[in-house]
């Protein structure tokens, strides 16, 4: 497990610990969990050097003051499954999740307004997370942005009863019209914890295993 310390001592100075570098842990096999403190703000990352590329044994991240994270930055993270975003980060960008094959569902946080590209001629956040089935936005903001080309698999979205509305070009050419439905109806295997990663909930959904064990 890598836990990120808040501060580092160095020529007996302490310095906070607020971003991490491009290609920072990229193709590090032995990590499987990545905890990020609240101090750090940017994951710096962009194509072809990402801050976790080719981290292939990495299962699950969590983020707790995260605003901002660049291109690519988990690119390749083929067994990464669980992901926390936090309540701070404000987009998801270009690739963020480029061929994350095992992420099953997402939790999109509602300080979040924009993600992946503009459209289709740019790369999506989720391009190639062949087995996402469930996206749970919690903004009542508009989303705009762009998921992924043609190799997402058949999905669920589901929305605040408040939700405005998300860009009309963000699921285009996902490989399946997403299936909507609202919070106030979520899914067997979800709930409500105030436990932020010690409760755990696993329920299955069609051959699915659903894992949440953040707040939302």
């Amino acid at each position: 497990n890598l836990v990120i310390p808040q501060e580092i001592e160095y020529n007996n100075l302490v310095f906070t610990v607020e971003a991490i570098n491009k290609r920072a842990f990229s193709n590090c096999k032995k990590i499987k969990t990545i905890e990020c403190p609240s101090t750090i703000k940017e994951i710096k990352s962009e194509y072809g050097n990402g801050a976790f590329l080719n981290c292939t044994n990495l299962e699950k991240v969590y983020f707790y003051g995260v605003e901002k994270i660049g291109q690519c930055a988990f690119q390749n993270c083929s067994k990464l499954r669980v992901v926390d975003l936090g309540n701070q980060l404000k987009s998801i960008n270009k690739g963020t999740f480029f061929n994350c094959s095992s992420l099953v569902y997402i939790v999109i946080p509602s300080t979040v307004t924009s993600i992946g590209g503009s459209d289709m001629s740019n790369l999506g956040a989720f391009e190639g997370c062949t087995l996402l089935r469930t996206v749970i936005f919690l903004s009542d903001k508009k989303v705009n942005g762009y998921f992924g080309y043609n190799n997402i698999g058949k999905f669920t979205t589901y929305v605040k009863s408040d939700f405005i509305s998300w860009d009309n070009n963000i699921f285009d050419y996902c490989g399946s019209e997403p299936t909507l439905s609202y919070t106030n109806n979520m899914p067997a295997g979800f709930k409500v914890t105030s436990d932020n990663k010690n409760t755990s909930l696993y329920k299955n959904v069609g051959t699915y295993t659903l894992y949440i064990p953040f707040t939302f």
